[in-house]
This record gives C-alpha cells, sequence and structure tokens, in this order.
C-alpha cells in the first residue's frame, strides 16, 4: 500500500487514458477541491506570463529580464499569483475610479503589480514609469491573445 497524503493508495490506476497521474493523486486534487480545468487554466497564464515578460523585454527598451526561461517563469509565476489573488481586491477597492476612468484605471493597477515582481526579485529592471506603462500594455495585449488564444482551444 502507497500512502499519499491521507489518501491511501492500495494500487496505481491511472484514472484518464494516457494520463500518468495515478488514481490516488486524482482523489487527493478531488478531496482539496482543486479542478484539473482551473489548475490547467492557472498553468496556461503562468505560461502567458512568461512569454508576456519575454515579449516585454524584447519590445521595451529599459524593461530587462536578465536570466534564462526559469526566471520568466518564475516570474511569470508570481505575476500570476498576484493576479489570482491581489488583483481582485484592488479593483473591487477602487471600482469607481475604474468606472470614472472607463478602465484604463486598471492600467495603474496591472503596473503596480509588476512594480512590485520588479520590486521582489533582483533580476528584473525597469527604467522608469514610462517604460513601467508601455511594459504593461505590451503585457495585458500578450495575455489577452493568449487567453484568447487559449479558450479557442
Amino acid at each position: 500500500m502507497v500512502e499519499i497524503g491521507l489518501v491511501p493508495c492500495y494500487h496505481i490506476n491511472y484514472s484518464m487514458p494516457g494520463s500518468r497521474i495515478p488514481d490516488c493523486a486524482w482523489r487527493i486534487l478531488k478531496l482539496s477541491g482543486i479542478s484539473l480545468p482551473g489548475m490547467i487554466g492557472f498553468i496556461i497564464r503562468i505560461f502567458g506570463n512568461s512569454v508576456a515578460l519575454f515579449v516585454a523585454n524584447y519590445f521595451v527598451s529599459g524593461f530587462v529580464v536578465n536570466g534564462g526561461w526559469k526566471e520568466y517563469l518564475l516570474a511569470g509565476a508570481l505575476l500570476g499569483l498576484l493576479n489570482f489573488t491581489v488583483k481582485p481586491v484592488l479593483k473591487l477597492i477602487s471600482m469607481p475610479i475604474i468606472i470614472l476612468t472607463l478602465g484604463l484605471f486598471t492600467l495603474v493597477i496591472n503596473g503596480l503589480l509588476l512594480w512590485t515582481v520588479d520590486y521582489i526579485f533582483d533580476f528584473i529592471y525597469i527604467r522608469d514609469t514610462m517604460t513601467l506603462l508601455y511594459a504593461v500594455v505590451v503585457i495585458t495585449i500578450v495575455n489577452l491573445f493568449i487567453s484568447v488564444t487559449a479558450k479557442a482551444i
């Protein structure tokens, strides 16, 4: 008997055809309330943020991500986590300002989150406020493209 967490696994049974995840792991995910489509969506967001950071690094002068794909994935994961946890709270608090500016204040919120990622990681460098604004616009456009493409698939 193999025990993973609190869920005993008497045998390794792969529940989905072609899957490498044992049946007991699916039970753990089900008990924890984590859905597979939600996890895949979050992974796509992390990948999308990483690609968006790469595109912003390429097109926006003054926005620099030093390092390789690990740094992009790490920064994309943190940006995705901040977008998932902090951004809804900030949007709820600033809802009147967002309505008055016809949604343009969300660029300020996205800039604040990107600046937070820059503050946490030493391998990201943003030269000034205009560079931050341009990087936010590029990241928003790339994420929009990736999310529309992912929903179409």
